[in-house]
């Protein structure tokens, strides 16, 4: 629901329940860019788009202005005030129909997105994928963010599209990735690095991310599957990448 923030709640609570007696299982999701918890109590929307997520990876990767323990804090501090139920199902996205690309706000630097793409489909949450990510399509503000789709293989970036689809294949393929427990999450301020223990059942996996621009060493990871890049993994990472490792 567009700007729905401008709606008063006693029509999104009436509008819910008509929309629920048809549907039971439909979703309704709220465009909103600031805290939307008071529309997530279970009687108006499912979830909203994830703005917030947005706008700490901006300032993670495109602007360098925040450290890697201080974005794991803000989205901790983010899931800490959404009701549990609501957590799971926040539409995560990297830009919109209402933002420059952000291949365009990280200066076309395209590891960055690579790197981008990976929190997107690697943390919790359903990840919102805009047209043309996939392709690398550059885009600044609006409109310019809103030109046509590249239906044209020779346009698209290939790297870039077999990113994203060996994210997917990933997530989907391991459960333990977005729904496991968190059981650990280690930062280094100083070497810009985050690593994420999750388990769920029998499989255990390390999500790892290099938010520096150069190569880090993970020595205690090393020689174990590396399912983003299907091969053993040596122990380094290049600069803004992200690997997952099975335990």
């Amino acid at each position: 629901m567009d700007v729905g923030d401008e709606i008063s709640h006693f029509f999104w609570k009436r509008f819910r329940r008509a929309v629920k007696a048809v549907k039971k299982e439909a979703l309704i999701i709220g465009e909103i860019w600031h805290y939307a918890g008071d529309f997530l109590e279970g009687d108006e929307w499912d979830t909203v788009m994830n703005y917030p997520f947005y706008l700490n990876l901006i300032d993670l990767l495109a602007d360098e202005k925040i450290s890697v323990s201080r974005f794991v804090q803000n989205l901790g501090y983010l899931e800490g005030r959404l009701n549990k139920k609501c957590y799971p199902l926040m539409w995560n996205l990297i830009d919109s129909h209402d933002t420059a690309r952000f291949l365009h706000l990280c200066n076309n630097d395209k590891k960055k997105q690579h790197l981008a793409a990976a929190f997107q489909l690697l943390l919790p949450g359903m990840p919102m994928v805009y047209y043309g990510d996939e392709a690398a399509m550059p885009g600044a503000n609006d409109p310019d963010c809103r030109r046509g789709m590249y239906w044209d293989e020779e346009y698209r970036d290939k790297e870039m599209y077999e990113w994203y689809r060996k994210l997917m294949q990933v997530r989907k393929a391991h459960a333990c990735i977005v729904e496991g427990e968190l059981i650990e999450t280690i930062t280094s301020d100083d070497a810009e690095t985050i690593v994420m223990i999750r388990k769920n059942g029998e499989e255990t996996a390390a999500l790892i991310f290099n938010c520096s621009g150069n190569v880090k060493e993970f020595n205690e990871y090393a020689q174990k599957v590396n399912l983003l890049r299907e091969n053993v993994f040596d122990g380094s990472l290049e600069g803004f990448d992200a690997a997952v490792i099975l335990l």
